[in-house]
């Protein structure tokens, strides 16, 4: 099964709910990377494994062969991807999930996939 709307609110919390309210965006970024919790929906601990780098590992997916679905979750990394790139920090901190749903209208395979899950 694919994962509910209760497992997205789970996996997409803040970083282990550290506080970052009076932080700049460098210190945000080291809390990201030092908070020590990989099970979030965007994991930024594999960035300090063996070396400094910028791995970042969108953790929402289960397996699938349904080509739609494949589609769909390649369409919400770029969504993410976009988000990330195009949004200063204190918008993306302030994004939900019902934020990240009405940016992907462009995305015809991942609004098909949300709506007939209703997510």
């Amino acid at each position: 099964s694919r994962r509910s709307a209760d497992n997205i609110e789970e996996w997409a919390r803040r970083y282990c709910e550290i506080d970052y309210d009076n932080d700049d965006e460098e210190d945000i970024i080291r809390k990201a990377h030092d908070n020590g919790c990989r099970h979030t929906c965007v994991n930024l601990q594999t960035a300090k494994s063996h070396r400094p780098s910028k791995t970042v590992e969108i953790r929402i997916f289960r397996s699938t062969l349904n080509q739609n679905t494949l589609l769909a979750s390649y369409q919400l990394c770029d969504l993410l991807t976009n988000v990330a790139t195009t949004y200063g920090l204190t918008e993306v901190q302030r994004l939900t999930w019902n934020g990240i749903k009405e940016l992907a209208g462009e995305y015809k395979e991942l609004t098909t996939y949300l709506e007939q899950r209703r997510l």
